[in-house]
This record gives C-alpha cells, structure tokens and sequence, in this order.
C-alpha cells in the first residue's frame, strides 16, 4: 500500500512538472517578450545640456557649443524655460514656410546639428532618450522627422544606406497623424530606407510625449542587430534581425538632430508657420 501511495505521489509531481512545461511552451508562443524601455537597461550616460551655467544657453552659446554641424539653429532655436520635464528646460524650434520647398529640414526650414560625444567610440548599441512637445494645433502636413541615431557618416533623407561607411535611423511623422521609425539600412538601395513599423504609432499633441529608441549594430556577417521605439514608456516598434553593417569599422557615431518638415523621396513645405519643443537629448551607450 505504501508503494502505491509513492507511486502515485511520483505520478503526480511529474504531471505538475510536465503541465509547468507545456504552459511554458505555450507563453513562449504567443505572449511576447517585454522589453524595458532601453534607458532602463543602459548605465552610460551623457547628456545635450541646455544649462549655461548661469542660466539658458544663448543662441550664440548654443551655436558655439554646436559647431559648423549646425543649421539654421541662430534663426529658429532657442533654449527656453518650461514645465513637465527634467531641469525644466527645452530647446523651442521655429518652423516656418518660407515658400521654398525641401525634402531636408535644417536648409530651408527648422533645425539640424549633428551630436557626436567621443565617449560613444566603440559602443556596439546606443539609447537615444527625449521628450517632444507639438502643440494642440499642430499640423503633421506631409510629414517630418525628430532626432535619431546614426553609424559612420551621417545620411540626408533621400540617401541610401553604405553598410560600410553610413546608416541612420530617425523618429518620424507622418501625413496619418502618426509616428514611425523610418531607418536607412541595407538592402533599401533603390528607396534609401524603410518605415519599421507597418501601422507606426500614436503621437500626441497638447503634452510632452517621451521617446526612447534603441539602435543595436549586428554582429559583421550575422543578421543579429535590432531597433526599438518606446513612446511613454511602451514598445511601439520592434525588429530584429538587422543587418546594419558588413564591417566592424563602420561604428554608432551620435546623434543626427533634424527637426522639422522633410520625407525621404518627395519635397514638401511646412503646411504653416509652426513650433515645437524638445527636452535634452539623453545617449546612452554600451
């Protein structure tokens, strides 16, 4: 009697251990893995600080501190004090039509600067962290782009990819009234690149909106690298399987900051005279 009890206890117990299996299995499946927002994950940090010291950059500190990168930043940027975000500072940025149409934001309307911190060097993926505030009465036009990450050279939107010299990814919106990761990537020769999300995401207007996005470089010959966006908090964009590069010299290089109206492969103009705000952008690298 005795052995059957032993028995059937062992019966048992290896039933629960076969049932943990196959619910394992079965989450494994079809619940997909959460990812925390990569500024949850990266310990490297540095940030584009808008403090001068005794105050707000001016425009001429700001110019300075940016260097022969920068365009139209003493026309249409300034530092300015504001609530809902850390330190309470935030870049605004002038977006105006001016009647001369541009698929590049920077030359002919808003803003762009390139943000390449030497303690990057040999990062093999990067965390790019800010906070955009578009107004109530934004108007998404045709389209635009916000600050992204980029390796080896930095790329116009209509440029291709080099997957041994330069690729780029960049925060977009679009003429759906919503956001999407636009990255120029091998293998979009003829396009220059590819929106990575099918249906893109919602991007508020009337309150400041976090944007984490992750750049992770393959390994040369393997097509392991990835890219993610958070907005709030949440995953919006995934893809794996990412081959960014072909060499181990073509390394993340900083920060592309393109602010304003512009889409890869059409000219457009800004559908009115307009602003919008950015905190200080965050990197963060490993």
């Amino acid at each position: 009697m005795e052995l059957n009890i032993k028995a059937i206890a062992f019966k048992a117990a290896a039933a629960v251990v076969l049932m943990a299996g196959v619910v394992y299995l079965l989450r494994s499946a079809f619940i997909a893995e959460v990812v925390p927002p990569c500024s949850q994950r990266y310990t490297e940090l540095t940030e584009f600080n808008l403090d001068g010291g005794a105050g707000l950059l001016s425009q001429a500190q700001l110019v300075a501190m940016i260097g022969p990168s920068q365009r139209d930043i003493y026309d249409n940027a300034k530092v300015v004090r504001v609530r809902g975000v850390p330190g309470q500072r935030a870049l605004k940025v002038a977006v105006e039509n001016k009647g001369i149409a541009s698929g590049e934001p920077g030359e002919t309307n808003g803003i762009g600067f390139l943000w390449s911190p030497q303690t990057l060097t040999g990062a093999n993926s990067a965390c790019l962290t800010y906070s955009v505030y578009l107004p109530k009465d934004f108007d998404f036009g045709g389209g635009g782009v916000l600050p992204g990450l980029y390796a080896g050279k930095p790329l116009k939107l209509s440029a291709a990819a080099d997957p041994e010299a330069a690729i780029a990814q960049r925060i977009v919106w679009r003429n759906n009234n919503r956001g999407n990761l636009y990255a120029q990537l091998p293998g979009y020769d003829t396009s220059g690149g590819a929106f990575m999300s099918q249906k893109g995401f919602e991007f508020p207007k009337g309150r400041w909106v976090e944007v984490e996005q992750e750049l992770e470089l393959n390994t040369p010959g393997v097509a392991d690298g990835s890219t993610r966006v958070w907005v709030d908090g949440e995953m919006v964009v995934e893809k794996k399987q990412l081959n960014w590069r072909k060499s181990k010299n073509l390394q993340l290089a900083g920060v592309m900051a393109d602010v304003g109206y512009g889409i890869p492969r059409r000219v457009i103009s800004p559908p009115k005279d307009t602003k919008l705000y950015l905190s200080p952008l965050q990197l963060r690298w490993q």
